[in-house]
């Protein structure tokens, strides 16, 4: 009888567990976010332009947060980190990643951004 009792607590408390987790899962599974346009990027030094991302599924913006790896190549253009698309410009010659995090799974969409020298030329 100890055994039986054990086994079903054992059982039930499996059963509760893994039903307190699937809806958290399933929901989240639904509010993805893809890539908008090419994977990397080519701009010139001074430039402002604009990465996007689409969001899969009704969530709020602030569930999308942009990060830059070398912000001394590219600089957010104002102080607006959530959203499904950023404003950027261009700082100095080089390569660097800017990447959307979705806070909500987990998942990130990831551009390279490739800064050239000025477009101006003399001849």
């Amino acid at each position: 009888m100890k055994k039986m009792t054990r086994f079903l607590a054992i059982a039930l408390s499996t059963v509760l567990a893994a039903g307190s987790f699937a809806p958290v899962t399933a929901e989240a599974a639904n509010k993805t976010i893809s890539r908008v346009g090419s994977k990397s990027r080519s701009v010139y030094v001074g430039k402002e332009f604009e990465l996007e991302v689409r969001k899969n599924g009704t969530f709020s913006d602030n569930k999308i947060k942009w990060t830059i790896g070398d912000n001394s190549i590219v600089k957010f253009d104002d102080n607006d980190r959530y959203d499904d698309e950023i404003e950027l410009r261009a700082v100095k010659k080089g390569t660097t990643k800017v990447t959307a995090n979705n806070l909500l799974t987990g998942g990130k969409i990831v551009y390279t951004v490739t800064v050239k020298g000025s477009s101006n030329t003399i001849s």
